[in-house]
């Protein structure tokens, strides 16, 4: 055998290794680990948050609900997981997206939720997992805009967190696009379409 076919071959070899030792493998084992909920009854379901949010290290999960139910909050302790609940929470809306982050710079992480038929809701945290509806004066829209989705960043790189929310639509005429909301203070933010896409409704 030749000394390129021989390379050839060592390399075809690797590659196949390589290739086989990389395959994953998954079992379902939620209800092991002590998660038994179902997002409920709504087309295309709702979110799901994987964020340390009493950052003890561990990677937690929060779910988004159908409407009449509350949240779920699971608490990760050395990998098994434990429903918990919180004072100052209550949203039993239709909610698709949850978001923790901490908008206030404060070293905790306060919650978003995007809600699809009614306000959205802003809960701040005081660093000991009790939680304000900031919603009101907070500087969102509460408008019932059918929002699927919120993305925080800072935008301009002034050192803020911004906002983008994605909203569905609104009566009479639907609106469909994105919202932009700039914080203008540490604790209040204003809104202004940066792009958004108008259709009249049907």
């Amino acid at each position: 055998m030749s000394k390129l076919n021989k390379y050839t071959l060592s390399l075809v070899l690797l590659c196949m290794g390589a290739f086989m030792y990389g395959q994953l493998s998954f079992s379902e084992n939620a209800t092991a680990s002590g998660i038994s909920v179902t997002y409920g009854d709504s087309e295309l379901g709702g979110g799901v948050s994987f964020v340390d949010f009493d950052n003890d290290g561990w990677d937690d999960i929060s779910f988004a609900s159908q409407s009449g139910s509350e949240l779920y909050f699971y608490k990760n302790t050395n990998g098994h997981f434990s429903i918990v609940n919180f004072n100052g929470i209550s949203n039993t809306q239709k909610t698709k997206q949850i978001v923790w982050v901490d908008y206030d710079n404060d070293g905790d992480k306060d919650l978003f939720l995007a809600v699809l038929i009614g306000a959205n809701k802003f809960y701040r945290n005081d660093g000991h997992m009790n939680f304000t509806d900031i919603s009101a004066t907070i500087g969102f829209f509460q408008d019932d805009l059918f929002t699927y989705s919120v993305s925080f960043g800072d935008i301009d790189n002034d050192g803020d967190l911004d906002a983008y929310i994605y909203a569905t639509g609104m009566a009479p005429m639907k609106i469909k696009g994105i919202i932009c909301i700039k914080m203008i203070t540490e604790h209040m933010w204003i809104y202004h379409i940066v792009q958004v896409l108008l259709w009249l409704a049907n």
